[in-house]
């Protein structure tokens, strides 16, 4: 009789071992697959923050381009007088 008691009790300490070990897996799964989207999320944002950083660059370049083409064509101010 105390053997088959002892064995209930080691097959119940085993149970219980082993549902805290799937669960620990299970946790570890949705944890990481959490952080995998996490993740792939934070590089689409970072895609799109790029994009429109180059977007910016080149609306930059174009007024650059039109201020030096528009201080190009006006006439040099004449020195102020006393010089």
């Amino acid at each position: 009789m105390k053997t088959m008691a002892w064995r209930a009790v080691l097959l119940l300490g085993v149970l219980s071992l082993s549902a805290c070990g799937v669960e620990v897996v299970t946790t570890t799964a949705t944890v990481g697959e959490l952080k995998a989207e996490e993740a792939k999320s934070a590089q689409q944002k970072m895609e799109q923050v790029q994009e429109r950083l180059e977007e910016i660059q080149a609306v930059s370049a174009q007024h650059n381009a039109a201020l030096e083409a528009a201080l190009a064509t006006q006439t040099p101010a004449s020195p102020p007088e006393g010089e």
